[in-house]
């Protein structure tokens, strides 16, 4: 754990990850723009209905981008959130048990990654998906909705603890 530790603290991890983040958030913006509709993973929750209006919404082929999107960029976009926070977390605390937030987006990530394959099943096998398939899919991004929440408060004590660290050693 320390070498993962050591490796997401690293200033160029941080920036490349950031970096990474934000084309990744744009070819979303653009693939939503294509669509014409909300991907599922944006809502703040789903049932059956609106999943179905989706689907048709997407069409066939806006159905099967999506579904190669994401097994493709919405498995990479969460290595690079997750390297980003935790690695940014790791570099504001130095020491102390606060420095274990970093773990929180990790917990986002699989969550996300778990989210995502829950969206492929249903993005495939359209139009026999089923409520509870549904209702399980919608539970896991709500989950990832309030996790990612924690995780930018986790991001917020953290810059916080940096600058309350360099104010009182600026006093002294």
């Amino acid at each position: 754990m320390k070498n993962i530790k050591n490796f997401l603290a690293q200033p160029k991890v941080v920036t490349i990850s950031f970096v990474g983040m934000l084309i990744s958030l744009v070819v979303f913006y653009y693939f939503q723009q294509y669509l014409g509709a909300k991907i599922l993973d944006v809502l703040p929750g789903y049932n059956l209905s609106i999943v179905n209006q989706s689907m048709v919404a997407f069409g066939d082929f806006g159905r099967n981008l999506y579904a190669f999107l994401t097994l493709t960029l919405d498995v990479i976009f969460p290595i690079f959130y997750v390297s980003f926070f935790s690695g940014f977390i790791l570099l504001m605390i130095k020491k102390g048990i606060l420095r274990q937030l970093y773990i929180i987006p990790i917990i986002l990530g699989i969550v996300d990654i778990m989210e995502n394959i829950q969206i492929f099943t249903m993005l495939i096998t359209f139009p026999d998906i089923f409520a509870e398939q549904v209702e399980w899919s919608s539970k896991t991004t709500l989950l990832k909705n309030w996790l990612a929440n924690l995780t930018y408060l986790a991001i917020l004590l953290a810059l916080s603890v940096r600058i309350f660290n360099w104010a009182t050693k600026k006093n002294n």
